[in-house]
């Protein structure tokens, strides 16, 4: 596999889209435009807070997680819980599983590949006694979406990152192009959001110069530290009298309000999951070192008092691990959720949890 300019990977085979992800960020992408995570510049060792571009990285980090391990329950529940899809997904797995068949052996076909999809459905913890909790938090997650899009192009500003394509993985394909709710009633009430989806599919696929080539982080370029204060002073009337006792960043509005939804809504789901892995590992016998998908059942709560039981996923905290490695890799981070200029929404025992 040549990735550019002689650059070349003998004998390697990436399975995971996570990983490739990070493998392509390594050889290709750092020293571009765009990279895929936002690159960390050099800390200046006069100064006590992390630079934008760290808390950047993290939050696209976890952002990530948020899209690939939360998110599907809103895009699986929207699509196999509205009849107005069925006929719709089954021709459309029906042409892709069975292309030369006639269009009767192509639904046919699409019924059987859809049988798989739609029992994963309650794997996710979505349950009839549930699916109305589960709509009402799936227009709260949009509705804070198109909120931020009105504002911000992308999650982190004016270029998009790995949390931005995670998150149009599950959006553009179940809801936007799926009858239900589809594109069209998407837009009378999340106008914002569907320019922000049809956005990310043309414009970043085809025309990628397009973007703005000299990327901020919602609205803070590299600059000097006292340039960055002073416009912090002036757009959110606070004062940094003491750089070094002060934290010198904060989250847009509709940025932390994202974050705070993610983080309330999945580390219930998160640390339950731990929990049940570790009397999963409590169980094995000598030598059996392969983790099963699932490791066992658990209860939930999410924001809005719904309740529901899911399977505990491994992959799901292999991918939260790769927040809480970067995480404790910055230990100036952790200022970050200390900050009384910063309210992700999280509770006292979240913030606990995360540490």
């Amino acid at each position: 596999m040549v990735l550019n300019e002689g650059i070349e990977l003998k004998e390697v085979v990436l399975q995971d889209t996570t990983v490739i992800a990070d493998v392509l960020q390594h050889v290709y992408y750092s020293n571009k435009p765009f990279p895929l995570y936002p690159n960390l510049v050099e800390r200046n060792n006069t100064l006590s807070g992390p630079q934008p571009h760290a808390l950047a990285h993290l939050i696209c980090l976890f952002l990530e997680l948020f899209c690939d391990e939360f998110l599907p329950i809103i895009a699986m529940h929207m699509r196999w819980n509205h009849e107005e899809n069925q006929e719709y997904i089954f021709k459309e797995f029906g042409a892709t599983s069975n292309p030369q068949g006639t269009p009767l052996e192509q639904l046919e076909s699409g019924k059987n590949v859809a049988k798989y999809f739609k029992g994963v459905v309650p794997k996710l913890g979505v349950s009839p006694s549930n699916m109305e909790g589960v709509e009402i938090l799936s227009h709260e997650m949009m509705d804070l979406l198109d909120a931020h899009f009105s504002r911000e192009p992308y999650l982190l500003g004016d270029a998009p990152f790995l949390c931005d394509y995670a998150l149009v993985g599950p959006f553009y394909a179940h809801l936007y192009l799926d009858p239900f709710p589809g594109h069209r009633r998407m837009r009378e009430r999340w106008p914002h959001l569907v320019d922000y989806l049809e956005k990310m599919h043309v414009t970043v696929t085809q025309n990628p110069d397009q973007i703005c080539n000299t990327p901020h982080w919602l609205g803070i370029r590299q600059q000097s530290e006292s340039q960055k204060c002073m416009q912090l002073e002036e757009q959110h009337n606070i004062a940094f009298p003491n750089l070094s006792a002060n934290f010198p960043l904060r989250l847009s509005d509709s940025l932390a309000d994202i974050v705070g939804f993610a983080s309330k809504n999945q580390f219930p789901i998160l640390c339950a999951s731990a929990h049940a892995l570790i009397a999963f590992a409590d169980s094995l016998r000598p030598k059996q070192t392969k983790i099963p998908r699932g490791v066992g059942e658990i209860n939930f709560t999410l924001s809005n008092d719904v309740i529901g039981s899911r399977a505990a996923l491994s992959y799901s905290l292999w991918q939260s691990q790769r927040v809480l490695d970067y995480f404790r890799r910055e230990p100036l981070c952790a200022a970050f959720l200390d900050s009384q200029d910063v309210n992700l929404s999280l509770s006292k025992g979240s913030r606990e949890q995360l540490r």
